[in-house]
């Protein structure tokens, strides 16, 4: 007999167990990665990836057609100008 339309099956439920226990005895991970992304002690690149892990939990991932994609040149400024990186084809 199949499972109820809308009920989790046996390995969501175990996830969500493991993630609790995980959760009550080291903290919301969540939580964790706020604090990695708002800490400008760690680099860059670590905090880019947590706001990006962050942001699925806030927005759903939109679908979207893409007919054809143009490659654009992006200029980036750190450090009030010190450093200038291109990315892109010109």
């Amino acid at each position: 007999m199949p499972r109820p339309k809308g009920s989790k099956n046996t390995r969501t439920i175990e996830y969500q167990q493991l993630y609790d226990q995980y959760a009550d005895k080291y903290g919301c991970p969540v939580e964790a990665l706020f604090k990695i992304a708002k800490n400008a002690r760690n680099p860059l690149p670590q905090r880019i990836q947590s706001y990006q892990t962050l942001v699925a939990y806030k927005f759903a991932r939109p679908i979207q057609k893409v007919e054809e994609l143009e490659q654009q040149e992006l200029t980036l400024v750190w450090d009030e100008g010190k450093e200038v990186q291109q990315i892109g084809s010109s």
